[in-house]
């Protein structure tokens, strides 16, 4: 049986003395009641190459792994049912197999349309000591987005030899969990 101490209220009192009006705290509270988060969280575990150099190729997510009020379609992006800020943060985990270093850019297309100054420019070091060059990029934006608003990923390189790269999990040398090859969240920031 829950009491009321049990429930998350403000241990203010319910009136404020002076304006004999509901305190700060207990208002904020009350507003809140009944609105639920806006959130996803969505990863690739396969690996993810290009069939052209400089040329862009959409990424692409296979999984859900939170999410509420916004969801991917495969093959259309990730879309929001809300209006909203949102602010949305990426990581992807790119594989260099060449001996010389080579660049890419990652970049978000909200609607079918280039987001201006989102793109991430990096570099990937060469294979070294026989293994590959990784590098982990990863970026944080704001977007304003509408009900029904998507946005996707695009990568272009300038070299076949690099993709994104997701790694299974590991028990030896030590136990790590699998690593997705790329991860999108996204979370309302306003009410």
């Amino acid at each position: 049986m829950i009491s009321i101490n049990d429930l998350a209220v403000p241990k203010s009192p319910f009136l404020d003395i002076t304006t004999n009006r509901p305190s700060r705290e207990w208002l904020m509270y009350l507003l809140a009641l009944g609105r639920q988060p806006v959130y996803g969280s969505f990863i690739a575990t396969t690996n993810q190459t290009v069939s052209a150099i400089n040329t862009p190729f959409r990424l692409s997510l296979d999984t859900t792994t939170v999410a509420n009020q916004i969801y991917f379609t495969p093959g259309d992006g990730i879309h929001v049912q809300q209006d909203g800020v949102y602010n949305v943060q990426f990581s992807a985990q790119v594989l260099n197999t060449d001996t010389a270093a080579h660049d890419a850019d990652i970049w978000i297309r909200q609607n079918g349309v280039d987001v201006p100054n989102t793109a991430s420019v990096f570099s990937v070091v060469g294979t070294h000591g026989g293994q590959p060059g990784f590098f982990v990029v990863a970026a944080n934006f704001y977007l304003t987005m509408t009900a029904g608003d998507y946005i996707e990923f695009w990568w272009s390189t300038n070299s076949t030899q690099m993709s994104i790269q997701a790694l299974p999990a590991i028990t030896t040398p030590f136990t790590s969990p699998a690593s997705p090859g790329l991860v999108v969240t996204l979370q309302k920031v306003n009410l």
